[in-house]
């Protein structure tokens, strides 16, 4: 996969982790204006800014429709869906580190 190729499936990913960060769905008002002020920074052309708030409108989409999350997958330029993280299978702060630690 070429460098710019990755660099663009890096920033829907960031945006994407923002959105659920923020706990946006498809549903919540003017999220295409919010994912556009996201995407911003990256001085993306008009035409370029519409393309990637349409994907991660239509990832969104795909969300809602199938209650699960989306994740981008580097390697192949897809996207899986995989169950949104709880507070149970996050692990916990002592978890991690003891894993750290053990390794």
């Amino acid at each position: 996969m070429d460098g710019r190729r990755v660099k663009r499936l890096s920033a829907l990913n960031l945006i994407l982790e923002e959105v659920h960060r923020n706990q946006w769905t498809i549903t919540t008002p003017g999220v295409d204006q919010k994912i556009a002020r996201l995407l911003s920074p990256l001085l993306l052309s008009p035409d370029a800014e519409k393309q990637y708030v349409d994907t991660l409108l239509n990832l969104l989409k795909l969300e809602a429709q199938n209650h699960k999350r989306v994740r981008i997958d580097f390697a192949t330029g897809g996207y899986e869906l995989v169950e949104a993280p709880t507070t149970e299978t996050l692990p916990r702060l002592d978890q991690n580190a003891a894993m750290k630690t053990s390794a």
